[in-house]
């Protein structure tokens, strides 16, 4: 029934496509412009995860990129946990409240 409401939503895969690709690149874009206001090592890994993550949704490229890109974005989370400091991602985190 779901997938029924789907198809008549978006006609063919290309409209899904289409909005995802427009979506994702509207969030990308605010996290890029919000990197470059308040440039901190947390905001530079955000942005990166976000466009490597963009980047496994919309393209449909074989296995191996695909998990190479999942092993760039587990690097990613490792470096955020391990190497940026524990007070930089509380100031983040305070100036969002």
């Amino acid at each position: 029934m779901l997938k029924k409401k789907c198809k008549n939503i978006f006609k063919n895969n290309l409209d899904l496509d289409h909005y995802l690709h427009s979506a994702l690149t509207i969030v990308v874009d605010l996290e890029f412009v919000r990197m470059i206001i308040d440039t901190t090592p947390a905001n530079i890994l955000e942005v990166l995860t976000v466009a490597i993550t963009r980047h496994v949704i919309l393209s449909h490229d074989d296995p191996w990129s695909n998990i190479a890109c999942t092993a760039c974005v587990a690097g990613l989370f490792a470096i955020r946990r391990f190497l940026v400091r524990r007070n930089e991602l509380k100031e983040e985190m305070v100036e969002i409240e």
